[in-house]
């Protein structure tokens, strides 16, 4: 069932038992923005979702896609800057072509993870990726996408 809430539904869904007054509060935005959001009136920023995912524990791949994340994310071994990053660069080309709700979440799954694989295999020792190195990123995305 959780796989059939659209973005605007997990967003509301997360933030409770929280108002979403306060939850605009928390995140700086105008209620009427969030209500918008949770309505699937306009797509959510990709650092309100980085932030709903650290403000309400909530897995970010179900936030985004609906779809629970794979064990080896769920366990806590997801780079999390990375992951960030990459949320933030295939939301943006995403959001380009059309709105994420047009997309099946088992296609932004499925895109979010190959990303992010990517972004890792670019990562240097220490685990950090920089912007720049994801240039090819949106050329993947088109790829995975048509």
């Amino acid at each position: 069932m959780a796989n059939d809430l659209s973005l605007g539904q997990r967003l509301a869904l997360a933030r409770e038992p929280r108002s979403r007054r306060s939850t605009a509060l928390l995140f700086n935005v105008a209620e009427s923005t969030l209500a918008n959001y949770e309505q699937d009136k306009r797509q959510p920023p990709a650092d309100l979702l980085a932030g709903y995912a650290e403000q309400f524990g909530t897995d970010m791949n179900w936030l985004i896609t609906g779809e629970e994340s794979s064990s080896q994310i769920a366990q806590g071994h997801l780079n999390e800057p990375v992951f960030k990053l990459v949320v933030e660069v295939v939301l943006g080309e995403l959001k380009s072509r059309k709105s994420l709700n047009e997309y099946p979440s088992s296609q932004v799954g499925g895109v979010l993870a190959s990303a992010y694989h990517l972004a890792l295999s670019k990562a240097d020792p220490e685990g950090n990726v920089a912007k720049s190195k994801l240039n090819t990123l949106p050329d993947v995305i088109a790829f995975l996408l048509d």
